[in-house]
């Protein structure tokens, strides 16, 4: 359902207002690490920038469910020595590109970081949907408040 969004709509730019402190949205392409694992890209830049160079950028991938809503994942992708971006995270739907909108305020403190969502639908079960998402991120908090989490 989530995927990478195909341009720029008015509804990104709208969701990265939400955000806040982001640059405009760009693809980034994806050339995952072979040692990378699944929702680790704060470990995967880390071990990218100690084998490789360069640095970490933080930021957000943009992923939308077309006509439904676009939502903001706190992510972590690899700046090269050459200034390129490139996430080198694995992605489960082998995505060749993200959509990514760097964010030079926030940084990951080994604690996981909520999405952010824009409903795009005006469906009533759209709201009904982030509301169950926030609870059980919440309960997934509680229980797991002493873990680490990546994205």
């Amino acid at each position: 359902m989530l995927t990478t969004p195909s341009r720029v709509t008015a509804d990104i730019r709208r969701l990265c207002r939400r955000i806040g402190n982001v640059e405009p949205p760009e693809f980034v392409r994806v050339a995952s690490r072979s040692d990378s694992e699944m929702n680790d890209c704060f470990m995967d830049v880390r071990n990218q920038v100690e084998d490789f160079g360069g640095k970490v950028q933080h930021g957000w991938t943009i992923w939308t469910w077309t006509g439904i809503f676009a939502e903001g994942e706190f992510h972590a992708v690899w700046r090269s020595p050459q200034g390129e971006l490139i996430d080198v995270s694995h992605k489960k739907n082998g995505e060749p590109a993200i959509m990514f909108a760097a964010d030079h305020k926030r940084i990951f403190r080994e604690r996981r970081v909520p999405n952010i969502r824009f409903a795009i639908s005006g469906d009533p079960r759209v709201k009904q949907l982030f509301d169950l998402h926030d609870r059980y991120q919440k309960l997934v908090g509680v229980l797991m408040k002493d873990l680490p989490f990546g994205s």
